[in-house]
């Protein structure tokens, strides 16, 4: 550095390294500086385990004998345990539930999910005659995953689905 730069351009150089290095120092200790968070890692918001997300997140039949397939994804960083999956919930009455809805193909039952991976279920509705709306939900449930104790899509079916007059 002696013989690239005379001795008068060595102070204004020194002086260019020691304002440098001063702003670079107050920078990063500026208390007003906010800090972004980082993004987390699946929508669960945790980063680790499985995140299990469905989609769509709910379906309201609109015809009669109507089918919906839904699509469960794992977004976590982890594999999922394997998934269970049934019908249950809601207003309905248990001695109607298999009258009015049916997981007629499942995919995901007993499969373990690794992230990006993902399965399908279908749902028909076939909503019997009485003049009510029917609620209920498709749940998906594993031993690992987030958000704990699983996930839910509610499926629902009215009175309007067979052209019934609503109480």
């Amino acid at each position: 550095m002696r013989k690239f730069l005379t001795a008068s351009w060595r102070q204004y150089a020194v002086a260019v390294v020691v304002v440098a290095a001063s702003l670079g120092a107050v920078a990063a200790c500026n208390p007003n500086k906010k800090t972004a968070p980082p993004p987390p890692d699946n929508p669960c918001g945790a980063t680790s385990g499985a995140c299990v997300t469905i989609s769509p997140v709910q379906w309201p039949f609109s015809v009669f004998n109507e089918t919906k397939t839904f699509t469960v994804k794992n977004e976590g960083p982890d594999q999922s345990a394997p998934l269970r999956v049934a019908i249950f919930g809601g207003n309905i009455p248990p001695e109607l539930l298999d009258l009015n809805f049916h997981i007629f193909q499942d995919n995901c039952s007993g499969k373990s999910l690794v992230r990006g991976d993902q399965c399908t279920i279908g749902v028909q509705e076939s909503h019997t005659a009485e003049n009510n709306t029917w609620e209920t939900a498709l749940n998906v449930t594993s031993d690992n995953i987030q958000p704990p104790g699983g996930i839910a899509a509610p499926l629902i079916a009215d009175c309007h689905t067979r052209l019934q007059p609503c109480p």
